[in-house]
């Protein structure tokens, strides 16, 4: 495979935090808890997850263990996240939303819990209970080549008070 053109950067939904240099991300947790649901009206994923580096390694000396609420229906999906135990990263643990939009598309971010991505068929709107930021890329996009597109990076950064989650509601007006 050809070298990447860019940064390594995953396209999937995630927590991270990064400390003394090394990602610790849910992605790398093989034993993840994940229930789901569906009612008819709406699908719910609860996922209790580890941040795990490379090797699978729980970060130490911080906050491992955080629970991820995805709600799915017809309007809008819902994603909460927050510590398990409801204390506070020292690292500054995130949410990772990554919006597929390829360049072209004007990205607007409205307010500190807000932006808009202008699509051909509509506005894909990302609210937030807490501020965040789309991370700085050169192009103001990622490209990934598996699967060949570009995301606009969102950045939520989790809450640095006890008993705290973010939650993000991304839909199309």
């Amino acid at each position: 495979m050809q070298p990447l053109p860019g940064e390594d950067f995953a396209f999937t939904p995630r927590i991270e935090l990064v400390q003394d240099g090394t990602w610790f991300t849910n992605l790398y947790d093989l034993k993840a808890d994940v229930k789901a649901s569906d009612d008819g009206k709406q699908i719910r994923f609860d996922v209790k997850a580890r941040l795990n580096d490379r090797e699978h390694q729980p970060v130490s000396g911080d906050v491992a263990e955080y629970k991820l609420r995805y709600l799915l229906d017809d309007r809008k999906i819902t994603i909460q996240a927050a510590t398990a135990d409801g204390s506070v990263s020292k690292n500054g643990a995130s949410l990772v939303v990554p919006i597929m939009s390829p360049s072209g598309e004007q990205v607007k971010q409205v307010s500190d819990q807000r932006i808009e991505i202008k699509k051909p068929e509509g506005t894909v709107v990302v609210e937030s209970t807490v501020p965040m930021k789309i991370k700085q890329s050169e192009k103001g996009r990622i490209f990934n080549m598996v699967p060949g597109m570009e995301c606009v990076p969102i950045i939520i950064e989790l809450p640095k008070a006890l008993d705290r989650k973010a939650e993000c509601t991304i839909s199309v007006v």
